[in-house]
């Protein structure tokens, strides 16, 4: 990977890095317009960066089929000299858990203007099949505008679509050795559902994870005002 490109991007700086990869402001020169590289990290260890390989390029298989104000937008995906990327939206805000550091409480009227965006965007999600899965407050972005951006589809799942009189199951297929009880999404935001890994979802996960994360803003408005 050139310093300075990947792909056809002019890399700009970077924005963020992780355990596992970075994050770079680019430009796609084509046509002018600045994205998001979301790239992993070439020295990962071996043993684990099939599976993270898998998790990125599942990222963009499951945003990528999304179109919604509300989901970030997946632009292209691509690898360089070993070195996968995805080029998406280039987002100008804060997420949600940044916004609850902040010693003033979110007002009640924008918390409901929040979760009914979230709402609609995981719904816009569910009618494709996709669940999120880990649906938590440094996973939704606000732009300056006040419009909500759903990030990091990386541990989506898509179900199998239903026949009339069975509920929607997950796709199965053969686990890696050693990873068949493996819990997806942040803990303490995760349903019982998926801490069970159990084959099936519905709604009440959706409700759940957007409720679990509104909670999580409410408490820490209430720890605010106690101090």
């Amino acid at each position: 990977m050139n310093a300075k490109t990947l792909g056809r991007y002019r890399i700009l700086g970077e924005l963020g890095r992780g355990a596992m990869g970075a994050v770079f402001r680019a430009i796609d020169p084509l046509i002018e317009r600045e994205v998001a590289l979301k790239t992993l990290l070439p020295d990962l260890p071996e043993e684990v960066m099939a599976e993270v390989r898998e998790r990125f390029l599942r990222e963009a298989r499951s945003a990528g089929r999304l179109n919604h104000p509300n989901i970030v937008i997946i632009h292209d995906v691509g690898e360089q000299d070993g070195v996968a990327y995805i080029a998406m939206e280039l987002l100008e805000g804060r997420s949600l858990q940044q916004m609850l550091k902040d010693p003033q409480r979110i007002p009640l009227q924008t918390t409901a203007d929040l979760a009914a965006q979230i709402a609609d965007a995981l719904e816009h999600a569910h009618n494709f099949s996709i669940v999120h899965r880990d649906v938590k407050p440094a996973n939704v972005i606000l732009s300056r505008q006040g419009e909500v951006k759903i990030v990091d589809f990386s541990i989506a799942q898509r179900e199998r679509l239903p026949s009339v009189d069975e509920p929607a199951t997950f796709d199965t297929e053969t686990p890696a050795r050693g990873t068949s009880q493996t819990a997806f999404g942040t803990p303490a935001l995760r349903s019982g559902i998926c801490s069970r890994q159990r084959p099936t979802t519905n709604d009440r996960q959706r409700l759940f994870n957007n409720r679990k994360t509104h909670r999580h803003g409410g408490r820490r408005g209430q720890d605010h005002r106690r101090r």
